[in-house]
């Protein structure tokens, strides 16, 4: 996948900081955070993904 992106043959989103989570994680408070960050980073990122997807 990161060669891919350094090739710009793809686009990753990731999170902007590790997450503190399992696969299996049960507890809401958590998995709110987890979303949370990733709705922020998904919105961080629309600008970059749209000059991405214009140039190809």
């Amino acid at each position: 996948m990161e060669r891919w992106q350094a090739e710009g043959r793809a686009f990753v989103i990731r999170p902007s900081v590790k997450t503190p989570i399992s696969r299996i994680e049960t507890d809401p408070e958590k998995l709110q955070q987890v979303y949370d960050l990733g709705l922020a980073d998904g919105q961080a990122a629309l600008p970059a993904l749209n000059a991405y997807l214009a140039g190809r």
